[in-house]
C-alpha cells in the first residue's frame, strides 16, 4: 500500500514540476517574445493608415464581389443560405507589404442551419477569410463550400477562420493557408499554421474583434478579443514569388449544404515605412521647440496667475443631477489657441495651470449634498479672447453640456445640484 501511495504521490511531484517548468520557461518566454516582436516593429518604423472604415458610413475605393452586400453598418459576405459566397476588396492600390502591415476589423458568423438532420454535428457552415494575393483583379472570389470563397485564388495567402470540420480537427480554428503560386485551397497540405484549440466560439454568434500583423521579420501574428492566438514566421514575398511586395487585400466567406450568415463590421489597413535620419533629426528638432514652448508657458503662468480669488464670479447656469458622483470632461471646442485654465469645486482645484486641447480631459467628481460651485479662472487669454471652455458632465443617467467664459477679471460658474 505504502509503495503504491509513494509512486502516486511522485507521479504528481512530476506533473507539477512539469507544469510549472513549461509556464516559465515556455510560455512567460513566448508571450515576452511576442510582446517584444511588435514593440520592435512600432519603434523601428512609422505607421502609414491608408484606411479606416469606420461602420463603413464610407465605402469609396471599397468593391464588393459574389453575393456580398452592405446593410446598413455591416458588410454581408453571405446569408445564411446553401452555397453563397461573396468577398470585400480594398480596390484602389496594392498594399505594400515590404515593411510590414497592420489590419484590425471586426467579424461575426450567426443564423446556422443545415440542409439535412444530424444531431452529431453542429449547424452552421463554412467560414471567412482575410485573403492577399496577386492576380490582375483586386475583387476576385473562389469556389463555395469548405473554400470560404478564397479557394482557386492564385497567389494567395488567406488567414481563415473555419467553422466548419473538413479535413482539420474541428468546426472552431483559426489557420493560414497558401499554395505558392498556384490556386490556394483549405486542404491541410496547403497550411501552414492551425490553432484549433481556441480560448472563444466562433459559432457563438457575437461579433470578435481581430488583429492581423505582419512584422518586418516576416511574422504573422494573429489576435483575436485580446487573445494570442498565433505567430507564425512566414515570408510571404517568397512564398508567393513575388517580384515586387505588394498585393490586393480583402475577404471572403461561402456556405455550402450547411450554412450561416458572415458579416465584416469596422475595417483598417496600417502599413509601416521605414523612418529616414532626416525624419529623425525633424523629429528631435520638433521635440526641442515644444519642451522651449512649455518653459514659456510656465514662465507666462507664473506671471499671469494673479489673486484668482479676488475675481468677481459670474454664471447664471445651472444643472441638477441624479448621481454623487459625476464625470467632468473639459476641452477646447474651438480652434486650439494656448488657453490655460484652473478649475475649483467648492473652492478646491480640481485641474490647475492646464493648456486646453481639443482632445477631452475627464474629472472624475464626488459631490456635496445640495449645491455645488464649479468656477472657470483664465490663467491667460490665449490667442483668441475670452478664454472659452467646453464641459459635459455626466451623471449615469445624462449628460449637461454647458460653454463657460472667463477673462482676466471676471471667473464663469456653474451651479450643480445633487
Amino acid at each position: 500500500m505504502k509503495t503504491y501511495l509513494s509512486h502516486f504521490l511522485n507521479t504528481i511531484y512530476l506533473y507539477a514540476y512539469l507544469g510549472v517548468y513549461f509556464y516559465f520557461f515556455v510560455c512567460v518566454p513566448q508571450l515576452f517574445f511576442f510582446q517584444k516582436t511588435f514593440a520592435q516593429q512600432k519603434s523601428a518604423y512609422k505607421a502609414n493608415q491608408i484606411f479606416n472604415y469606420q461602420n463603413f458610413s464610407g465605402f469609396e475605393y471599397l468593391s464588393l464581389s459574389g453575393g456580398a452586400f452592405l446593410k446598413q453598418k455591416n458588410v454581408f459576405l453571405t446569408v445564411s443560405e446553401q452555397s453563397q459566397m461573396g468577398g470585400l476588396w480594398y480596390a484602389k492600390e496594392k498594399i505594400n507589404i515590404k515593411n510590414g502591415f497592420k489590419t484590425e476589423f471586426s467579424f461575426r458568423m450567426s443564423d446556422f442551419g443545415m440542409s439535412w438532420e444530424d444531431n452529431t454535428i453542429r449547424k452552421g457552415a463554412d467560414g471567412l477569410a482575410f485573403v492577399l494575393h496577386n492576380e490582375t483583379q483586386p475583387d476576385n472570389v473562389g469556389g463555395v463550400g469548405g473554400g470560404m470563397g478564397y479557394t482557386d485564388i492564385k497567389s494567395s495567402l488567406a488567414i481563415e477562420f473555419d467553422i466548419w470540420k473538413n479535413e482539420e480537427l474541428n468546426d472552431n480554428h483559426i489557420a493560414i493557408h497558401s499554395n505558392g503560386e498556384n490556386p490556394n485551397n483549405s486542404n491541410m497540405e496547403t497550411c501552414k499554421a492551425i490553432n484549433a484549440n481556441l480560448p472563444f466560439d466562433l459559432k457563438d454568434g457575437k461579433w470578435h474583434n481581430a488583429e492581423i500583423i505582419y512584422t518586418t521579420q516576416k511574422t504573422i501574428i494573429v489576435r483575436v478579443d485580446g487573445y494570442n492566438i498565433m505567430e507564425k514566421s512566414l515570408n510571404i514575398a517568397q512564398i508567393l514569388n513575388l517580384s515586387t511586395p505588394q498585393l490586393w487585400v480583402g475577404f471572403t466567406a461561402s456556405t455550402g449544404a450547411a450554412y450561416s450568415k458572415h458579416e465584416i463590421r469596422n475595417w483598417k489597413m496600417t502599413t509601416f515605412e521605414e523612418e529616414k535620419k532626416e525624419e529623425k533629426k525633424e523629429e528631435k528638432k520638433e521635440e526641442k521647440k515644444e519642451e522651449k514652448k512649455e518653459e514659456k508657458k510656465e514662465e507666462k503662468i507664473d506671471k499671469n496667475t494673479t489673486k484668482i480669488k479676488d475675481r468677481e464670479i459670474v454664471g447664471k447656469n445651472k444643472i441638477k443631477v441624479q448621481n454623487r458622483k459625476i464625470t467632468i470632461e473639459v476641452w477646447d471646442e474651438g480652434i486650439e489657441d494656448g488657453d490655460i485654465i484652473s478649475m475649483f469645486l467648492n473652492n478646491n482645484p480640481i485641474i490647475e495651470n492646464y493648456t486646453l486641447k481639443r482632445k477631452k480631459r475627464k474629472l472624475d467628481i464626488t459631490l456635496f449634498d445640495g449645491k455645488n460651485n464649479l468656477v472657470l479662472h483664465a490663467i491667460n487669454l490665449g490667442s483668441k479672447p475670452p478664454n472659452t471652455v467646453a464641459i459635459t458632465i455626466k451623471d449615469g443617467e445624462k449628460t449637461h453640456k454647458s460653454i463657460l467664459n472667463s477673462n482676466m477679471k471676471t471667473s464663469e460658474a456653474l451651479e450643480i445640484t445633487y
